[in-house]
């Protein structure tokens, strides 16, 4: 029963009437809110594997939103779960462009910054995961302070672009 409320809501769109006053009298407006998974890591005795995490998106551009919730990590509540990020504290995402069927998604260099291959590409996977989960089926790719990433610093490893693909 609990899973299939789960099921239920996962990406589905809610929403929600918010009544404001101005000079001219009460001002009713619905805002779309929409629930997404947001990718996490969980260690476990296998090693780290990566997990779902139920976020309520608002806003108008959802990509940009799952896409930040991601970059803030965990919450409280997921950290007791054992919930963790391979993404390094203090990456932001500069831009979200869209062009038709492609997404360009804009990090900053935070993003590609050390902690080692497994580490770099566990990070990768969480933010293809998050942001496929919005996109649409649309291609997503990633840019490092506006240049295309093709490969990383240091450890060399090629980035294949789209990330979803």
């Amino acid at each position: 029963m609990v899973a299939a409320a789960t099921l239920m809501l996962n990406s589905c769109a809610v929403e929600r009437t918010v009544l404001s006053e101005s000079d001219k009298g009460t001002k009713r407006e619905t805002v779309k809110q929409q629930s997404t998974k947001i990718w996490f890591v969980k260690t476990n005795d296998q090693g780290a594997e990566l997990v779902a995490a139920e976020r309520v998106l608002v806003g108008e551009d959802k990509l940009e939103s799952a896409v930040n919730e991601l970059l803030r990590g965990p919450s409280a509540n997921e950290i007791a779960l054992g919930y963790g990020s391979e993404i390094p504290r203090g990456t932001i995402l500069l831009s979200v462009k869209e062009a038709g069927d492609k997404v360009e998604l804009d990090l900053s260099r935070r993003f590609v910054a050390g902690e080692g291959a497994t580490s770099f590409e566990t990070r990768l996977n969480q933010l293809a995961k998050t942001a496929a989960s919005v996109a649409n089926g649309k291609e997503i790719y990633l840019n490092v302070e506006g240049e295309r990433l093709t490969m990383t610093q240091g450890e060399g490893i090629e980035v294949k672009q789209p990330i979803n693909n």
